[in-house]
């Protein structure tokens, strides 16, 4: 009772400070003196809100084919290359789905099989770069199929690439290596 809670550091960066994070709230499991039992803390709810200025990272053409263990790698897909914002919920895997394209349009109502996403991190917050495309019956991109995924006509379901994780739990990984 009456102290502070203690603030991991590793849990900082240069997007949040200590009052950013969140704080472990009281249980009914405490000692004698009324110190919560840290098998009985639980962790706040609130995230900090994830940055809205991001956009994807596009790729740069090479004039020759090259392999060096400085550079990362990508395919070819041809696809929507997009930023996957999700949450921050209350619960893990519950956290609503927005889909931005590098000029900032939302794409999230175009493709709600993508919704699904969320399910499958076990986060409460993220911001994942990669690239939406559809894919024929034979898993070969199709861009016809994406054309008219992104006019509005019905096509097959469209797929999310990703290529990096930006945001988790209201912590960026932008300075951190892959």
């Amino acid at each position: 009772r009456g102290r502070a809670p203690t603030i991991d550091p590793a849990m900082l960066d240069d997007s949040n400070t200590p009052n950013d994070v969140a704080a472990p709230a009281q249980t009914a499991a405490s000692d004698e003196q009324g110190t919560p039992d840290q098998l009985s803390l639980q962790l706040s709810a609130e995230l900090p809100a994830l940055p809205t200025n991001l956009r994807p990272m596009l790729p740069r053409p090479a004039q020759v084919p090259f392999d060096s263990p400085n550079h990362l790698f990508q395919p070819l897909w041809g696809g929507l290359r997009s930023l996957i914002f999700v949450g921050p919920p209350t619960r893990a895997a519950a956290g609503e789905l927005r889909i931005l394209d590098a000029d900032g349009v939302d794409w999230t109502r175009r493709f709600p099989e993508l919704a699904g996403v969320t399910s499958k991190l076990a986060a409460r917050s993220a911001i994942l770069d990669g690239e939406i495309a559809v894919v024929d019956r034979f898993g070969r991109h199709d861009p016809e199929g994406l054309k008219g995924r992104l006019a509005g006509r019905p096509a097959p379901p469209a797929v999310f690439l990703a290529f990096d994780l930006l945001h988790l739990d209201g912590r960026s990984l932008l300075g951190t290596p892959l």
